[in-house]
């Protein structure tokens, strides 16, 4: 019988058992050319002005969703802070979530209520309906209300990846986000080579 390994040794072998960066092919889709990221400028979850430029030096995973989300933002927000933890303390430093909510009735204190539960280091943003549309519209997403009268959005679920250089790297689908040990490899690629 094989001795049960901690999670955290076996995810540690799994990254360090992967191909090299440059053989191993993404698990996003890969941006060529790497191109500057849409600028992001609203409010954070702290009622600060906030600007993407201000997290140059690292790399910034964009999401997009809101806090009453019944399903998709949760997960996908877990599975995101499930591939910052496996990386090493000192590559995890250097790496940001952005969730940007798409619904107008999230404030400041609502996000920075939701964001603590699945990372205290998660940035939440918020802002005029305007300037979030054109935000998402930069990135490619969409968002709508649920034209039923719930309290549903429909919205983009890819999450974007900013290298410390300020680039959009990848862009990765929901349905990738669960491999932690591959997302976890393509952060760390953007931080050692950006």
């Amino acid at each position: 019988m094989i001795p049960r390994r901690p999670a955290a040794i076996l995810l540690a072998v799994t990254l360090f058992s992967l191909p090299a960066a440059e053989a191993r092919p993404w698990l996003g889709k890969e941006l060529l050319p790497a191109r500057e990221a849409p600028p992001i400028e609203l409010q954070d979850q702290n009622g600060a002005p906030f600007q993407l430029s201000s997290l140059r030096g690292k790399a910034v995973l964009v999401a997009f969703g809101f806090t009453c989300c019944p399903n998709i933002c949760p997960v996908m927000l877990s599975e995101l802070a499930a591939a910052r933890r496996a990386l090493p303390p000192e590559q995890r430093a250097l790496v940001d979530v952005v969730f940007i909510s798409v619904d107008e009735r999230d404030t400041a204190e609502s996000l920075k209520q939701y964001l603590p539960l699945f990372d205290n280091s998660f940035t939440g943003l918020t802002g005029p309906r305007e300037a979030i549309a054109s935000v998402v519209k930069s990135y490619g997403g969409y968002f709508r209300k649920d034209e039923r009268g719930s309290h549903a959005i429909d919205h983009s679920t890819d999450v974007y990846l900013i290298d410390p250089a300020g680039k959009l790297r990848a862009v990765f689908q929901r349905s990738q986000l669960g491999e932690t040990a591959a997302l976890a490899a393509d952060i760390a690629r953007v931080l050692e080579k950006p």
